[in-house]
């Protein structure tokens, strides 16, 4: 009887037992939450303005124009009444400088001249011109030490709305240094002469024009439009795209042989951590330029959901909690999508129970520390009422304080491991005889943005940017 007794009650401890462990060891596993089914509207980049300091080295330029100028030209003027003449010049290297709005250019060199003059002419019965008086003829620097001069032009250049490039010069002066003494009929021919071959020199202003017009100047305007729409890689964190959207360009200003203007590049910024694509965008005629210094802009930092769990598991990865006594240790934390203007997280764990839950929280920043944490984080409805039918000794304002304290991402690393990167990737050659220097001043996150699958991390960029083109 009493072992018969015994062997009942051991059934009935060992199912207690059972029965016990069973449910302990069930796994605690809530429903998906109830996500938002309204398409966010996608966010789109905020359009700015980034100023480009041009620098453009003008010596090879300038060494084109030396090596395509003629060193000796010659030419004449013929007609029946006055002053006909066939002239000789000769040049030295041109001298080349410029002031704050022209290249200006000198040529040295020497001449001569063969002249006749004649006081009147008629015309003929057959239509001929003929001089009534023989014609009387001299020559300078024939025969004899050739005559000095002196000449300068000036040029100033623009950029057309197609990139080609404007060009305006002027003779800024003619000067015969050593005279031609001949003097027919107490009539100076230095003068004369002087003032026939200046019309030459001044109608030679066109076609220095139309030789600065002929510099291709749109293929490197190209080199850099392209370098602006190709995505720059920043390792391990993502992609910045500069989606360019047009240009706008200053008036040229000149220093020790170099081209100085700003470019205004008019772009849509935006950072992801992933790729994108984005329509293709021509280079289009320039817009109107408008003064400033440096950039200010505002970028978005798409950081997808996948990207900042990563973040959030590595910081709760093995967190022990206690919740009455039983241990629970954290394995994953995770965004899984958007509610209601709030962000949905999952987190697993195991332990004393195992199995995943689901919370809420509104991502917010603290922008003195440029962190992103999260506030009012509660349970998913369906997670909590899954506990207080099964588990209530999980539903504790532990695991909301943990979250609450310890889900924070520090942007901070990140911003400053951004800046370098960007000030490194926008620091080198763009394509060969271009190269841009860069200074990113100052990165900070000014807001926030929800979207279905990624958080847009709204930022101000400042710093400035050059371009040297040699």
């Amino acid at each position: 009887m009493i072992n018969m007794l015994f062997f009942r009650h051991s059934i009935f401890f060992t199912t207690i037992l059972v029965l016990f462990m069973s449910i302990s060891c069930k796994s605690v596993e809530a429903s998906f939450p109830d996500m938002d089914t309204a398409e966010i509207d996608e966010i789109k980049p905020v359009e700015s303005v980034m100023n480009i300091i041009m620098e453009v080295n003008l010596s090879p330029f300038l060494k084109s124009a030396e090596n395509n100028t003629p060193k000796v030209f010659s030419g004449n003027t013929s007609q029946c009444e006055g002053v006909s003449y066939d002239y000789n010049f000769r040049r030295d290297n041109i001298q080349f400088s410029t002031s704050k709005k022209a290249i200006n250019y000198v040529l040295n060199g020497d001449f001569s001249l063969e002249l006749n003059y004649c006081p009147l002419c008629v015309t003929l019965w057959n239509g001929k011109s003929s001089c009534t008086v023989p014609r009387l003829y001299g020559s300078c620097g024939v025969d004899e030490p050739r005559l000095k001069y002196s000449l300068g032009y000036k040029t100033s250049l623009h950029l057309n709305k197609n990139y080609t490039l404007g060009s305006n010069t002027q003779l800024n002066y003619f000067k015969i240094i050593d005279p031609c003494e001949i003097t027919f009929v107490n009539y100076d021919v230095t003068d004369r002469v002087k003032t026939e071959i200046k019309k030459e020199l001044i109608a030679l202003e066109k076609n220095i024009d139309n030789e600065i017009k002929g510099i291709e100047i749109k293929p490197k305007i190209n080199a850099v439009w392209e370098a602006l729409k190709t995505p720059i890689g920043i390792k391990n964190y993502g992609f910045l795209y500069l989606d360019p959207g047009g240009l706008a360009l200053s008036s040229i200003r000149y220093r020790n042989q170099k081209a100085f203007f700003s470019l205004n590049v008019i772009f849509s910024p935006l950072f992801s951590t992933k790729p994108l694509s984005f329509s293709e965008k021509p280079l289009q005629e320039m817009v109107e330029f408008e003064e400033m210094n440096g950039f200010d802009i505002i970028t978005d930092v798409r950081a997808s959901y996948d990207s900042l769990s990563s973040i959030l598991t590595k910081e709760f990865y093995n967190r022990e909690i206690t919740l009455k006594g039983r241990p629970i240790f954290i394995k994953e934390v995770k965004l899984v999508g958007t509610q209601a203007s709030r962000l949905v997280i999952s987190m697993k764990f195991e332990g004393f129970r195992k199995g995943t839950i689901y919370l809420v929280g509104t991502p917010e920043m603290n922008f003195e520390k440029q962190t992103i944490e999260f506030k009012n984080v509660d349970f998913d409805i369906k997670t909590r009422n899954l506990l207080l039918k099964t588990s209530q000794w999980l539903m504790s304002k532990k695991i909301i304080n943990e979250i609450e304290d310890k889900a924070i991402i520090d942007m901070s690393s990140s911003i400053d491991f951004l800046k370098k990167s960007l000030e490194n990737e926008l620091s080198k050659e763009i394509v060969e005889g271009i190269r841009a220097e860069s200074n990113i001043e100052d990165i900070k996150i000014v807001k926030l943005l929800l979207a279905k699958d990624y958080l847009a991390i709204r930022s101000n960029l400042k710093g400035e940017l050059k371009i040297l083109i040699d």
